[in-house]
């Protein structure tokens, strides 16, 4: 699957709104999840906790081998907070990596993975740092093994990784601070929290930027273990941060951007940021104005007209947002978020046909990508031409098994050519996935119906309404199953 977030210049350069929903982008609560209000994590049987790093090529090494040494430490610190130089109780941490082959992290530096995805231990606790290489077998790796883990948690940019496994979904989350907004634009599901070392949510927890790990580590060591292990621990590591007794830092970031730009009002990359930040706490107008005035300084600023372009298709100035990503287009020809953000713009002008171009071309710029694909049958769909539509997503599936939208997608257009089967095999596929999507249930159901399984219908429709009792279409179809079903 493409992946637009492989380093943090990429993050802060490159970002598209690829999902069909809108979602607000509304102001983050400033009180971060404090220890108590959390429930405390219990030590296995063994007394060991298993930690899993998986990791790949680009992997940022403060990510992983901050918490790695957090962790390693507070196996030598007692539940009392005295110290057991024994290091026999407390955490096993280990990598994982798609093969035992050497892998190139942040720096240059050569690691050999512990394990692969097929034969690594189960975690209770896994980590997910920054990364280049993070594939599909890692995600699917990690959203198998979260099922079962204690905690996921991720590391500054790690957080688009966990995003892809769509743990993240309707959940809070940070990452680094010069990637607030894109997270918010990749994943408009995601509440993204700015300012805060990082989020605790229980079962998933991200952090900020790099040394923010350190932090996120000492908390997930006092869930475990208790307040006096964790200051045990940091003390003997001469940690003398505070942050992860205090996870908001969001009070003061705002007076920090300001006080920046005062002393440095011409230094553009301030108002980048800025604008970011004000992006992702839904103050979409002021963010505006910082664009603007990063556009003054710079006037040949792509990024600049780039995020104009999407604020302003935001506030549903489509018109507005059109003329900024099309000069963002000239700047950057090869960009192809540009071709992605743009093409959404023109689909909700009703120019299906030039939107069409937007996605042919994306995909000239990337050819035998998922998501150029999906997007490519996205629009076909929408101008009813729906074998090129079917052709397309089927690409994109076989590309990338686990693209959700696509399969369901291809369920749509399948089921209106009457491939009721293979419609059905599609929606079964989508539930795999992501088995909370209430209208892939309710498409199933439709399915099934249309197959004569009454019984396995209503089972559908049932779950459909459990996952959204606002759905109106659930409890008809459900009538209607049930009126089929033949007597015993």
């Amino acid at each position: 699957m493409t992946n637009l977030a492989t380093t943090r210049r990429g993050l802060l350069q490159g970002s598209a709104a690829l999902a069909a929903t809108s979602v607000a982008l509304g102001a983050a609560s400033r009180s971060g999840a404090a220890p108590e209000n959390l429930a405390p994590l219990a030590v296995p049987a063994g007394g060991v906790v298993p930690v899993a790093f998986p990791i790949s090529d680009g992997a940022v090494l403060i990510d992983f081998a901050g918490p790695w040494e957090v962790f390693g430490n507070a196996s030598y610190v007692g539940a009392d907070g005295t110290m057991d130089m024994a290091g026999k109780a407390g955490f096993n941490t280990y990598t994982v990596a798609e093969k035992k082959s050497q892998i190139t992290v942040g720096g240059g530096m050569k690691i050999m993975p512990d394990y692969t995805f097929a034969d690594a231990p189960s975690p209770k606790l896994i980590v997910i740092p920054a990364q280049g290489g993070a594939g599909d077998a890692m995600i699917a790796w990690i959203r198998a093994a979260a099922k079962t883990a204690d905690v996921t948690m991720s590391i500054c940019t790690g957080a688009f990784v966990l995003a892809q496994t769509g743990l993240l979904s309707g959940r809070s989350a940070t990452t680094h601070h010069g990637s607030y907004a894109d997270l918010a634009m990749q994943y408009p599901d995601i509440r993204v929290k700015r300012g805060y070392r990082f989020v605790d949510e229980g079962n998933i927890a991200t952090s900020g930027g790099l040394t923010c790990g350190v932090d996120l580590a000492f908390h997930i060591v006092e869930r475990y273990s208790g307040r006096k292990r964790a200051e045990q621990t940091a003390l003997n590591m001469e940690y003398q941060g505070r942050g992860w007794m205090d996870a908001s830092g969001a009070d003061k970031a705002a007076t920090l951007y300001q006080e920046a730009i005062q002393k440095q009002p011409d230094d553009y990359c301030l108002h980048e940021n800025y604008a970011d930040f004000l992006t992702a706490v839904g103050d979409l107008k002021r963010a505006e104005a910082e664009w603007r005035r990063v556009r003054e300084l710079v006037p040949h600023d792509y990024l600049a007209h780039f995020k104009l372009g999407w604020l302003l298709e935001r506030q549903g100035r489509l018109s507005e947002a059109e003329a900024e990503l099309r000069q963002a287009g000239v700047q950057r020809p090869y960009m192809i978020e540009v071709c992605f953000e743009l093409g959404e713009v023109l689909v909700a002008e009703g120019k299906l046909e030039a939107a069409l171009q937007e996605r042919q071309r994306a995909l000239r710029l990337r050819p035998h990508d998922d998501e150029c694909l999906y997007q490519l049958g996205k629009t076909l769909a929408l101008l009813n031409r729906r074998a090129e539509a079917i052709q397309s997503l089927q690409e994109a599936v076989r590309l990338h098994p686990s693209h959700w939208q696509a399969h369901y997608g291809l369920g749509g257009q399948l089921a209106l050519e009457s491939r009721v089967g293979e419609a059905r095999i599609e929606f079964e596929q989508v539930i795999r996935i992501k088995p909370d999507f209430a209208l892939a249930h309710l498409n199933l159901g439709v399915a099934l119906m249309k197959e004569g399984r009454f019984a396995e219908a209503a089972n559908e429709f049932e779950k459909t309404a459990q996952l959204d009792p606002a759905n109106q279409l659930a409890p008809n179809y459900l009538r209607q199953a049930r009126a089929s079903q033949k007597p015993k």
